[in-house]
C-alpha cells in the first residue's frame, strides 16, 4: 500500500479500469488497494473530485491524518501489507516555494520492529512544556517549541530533551512528541501549553497525542509561573536540588542543560 502525503493527510488510491466508462489501453488491471484499506481501517471511500467522472486521474481514495500514521501502520502491517510512505516538504527553487515529495519509509511485516503498543506502561512521570510560537488558521500549522522531561521513579533516571516545529513541516513537533510518548509510555503526564489563544487547540493536543491512553494526565493552559522561564530562577531552583550547600552559578552547564532552555523549563515544572 502506498501512502501519499497531501498536506496534513496521507491518501491511498485505487483505480479499477472496469469502473471507468472511458477506459484507456493502460492500465488493464486494477492499481492500488484503497477499497480494501478503507474497509480495514473503517474509513469512507471517496474520490479526488466527486463532481467529475471516475477515471485514472480521479480514482477511488481514502485517507487519514498524518499524525495517526503509527496507529494505522500497525493495523496494516498486522494484515500483511507492505507500506511505502511518501512524505512532502517545502523547498525553495528559483526563488519559489515548491512541494517536493520523497519516499520516507518502506516497511513490511518482516522488517517492522515489534509493535510499540505492546510495550507496557512504564513508571515514568513526564512533563511537556508546549510554547506556541505562531498560531495559524489550521491547527496542524501551529509553530511550536516543546520541552520534554521525564523521571523514572523506579530507577531515578532523569531525561530532558526538546522538539521543534519546522517552518516547512509545522506538524513535525507533534508527530515526534507522539512517537516519544509511545516510546516511554508514561504512567502520568503534565502538559503545560503557553501563549495559547484558541482553546480548541487543547482538544487537538489531546486527540493527536492520544493522551487518553495515559493513565493520569493533566493539561494546564497559560498557567506557567513567569519565574520558571527566568535563567536566574532556574539556577537557584536546580542548585537547591543538586548543590544544596550554596548557589552554583554553573549548575545548568554541569547538568548539560545549557542548550535545552525549553527542556529545562519542563524539568523545573516536573520537579
Amino acid at each position: 500500500v502506498v501512502l501519499m502525503q497531501i498536506g496534513s493527510f496521507y491518501e491511498i488510491y485505487e483505480y479499477d479500469p472496469e469502473k471507468d466508462t472511458d477506459v484507456k489501453s493502460w492500465p488493464s488491471k486494477r492499481l492500488g488497494v484503497a477499497c480494501d484499506v478503507s474497509k480495514l481501517l473503517n474509513m469512507r471511500l471517496t474520490s479526488k473530485d466527486n463532481n467529475k467522472p471516475y477515471s485514472l486521474t480521479n480514482p477511488n481514495m481514502c485517507g487519514f491524518p498524518c499524525i495517526a500514521y503509527e496507529k494505522h501502520k500497525d493495523v496494516l502491517l498486522s494484515h500483511d501489507y507492505t507500506i511505502v510512505r511518501i512524505d512532502q516538504r517545502k523547498e525553495i527553487q528559483n526563488n519559489k516555494e515548491k512541494i517536493v515529495r520523497f519516499i520516507a519509509e518502506i516497511v513490511s511485516p518482516a522488517t517492522h520492529i515489534d509493535n510499540i503498543s505492546s510495550i507496557p506502561i512504564s513508571n515514568n512521570i513526564l512533563c511537556l512544556f508546549i510554547e506556541i510560537q505562531k498560531e495559524s488558521r489550521n491547527f496542524e500549522d501551529y509553530l511550536l517549541t516543546i520541552g520534554i522531561s521525564s523521571i523514572d521513579v523506579t530507577t531515578g533516571e532523569n531525561t530532558v530533551t526538546e522538539i521543534y516545529s519546522k517552518h516547512q513541516d509545522a506538524i513535525y513537533a507533534i508527530q515526534e512528541t507522539y512517537r516519544y510518548l509511545n516510546t516511554i509510555r508514561p504512567r502520568e503526564a503534565l502538559i503545560y501549553i503557553e501563549n495559547l489563544k484558541c482553546m480548541d487547540y487543547k482538544n487537538f493536543i489531546i486527540s493527536n497525542l492520544e493522551l487518553d491512553t495515559i493513565p493520569i494526565y493533566n493539561i494546564l493552559v497559560n498557567k506557567v509561573d513567569k519565574n520558571f522561564v527566568k535563567q536566574e530562577y532556574m539556577t537557584q531552583f536546580l542548585s537547591k536540588l543538586f548543590s544544596p550547600e550554596q548557589i552554583n552559578p554553573n549548575i545548568i552547564e554541569e547538568l548539560n542543560l545549557e542548550r535545552l532552555y525549553y527542556g529545562t523549563v519542563s524539568y523545573l515544572l516536573l520537579l
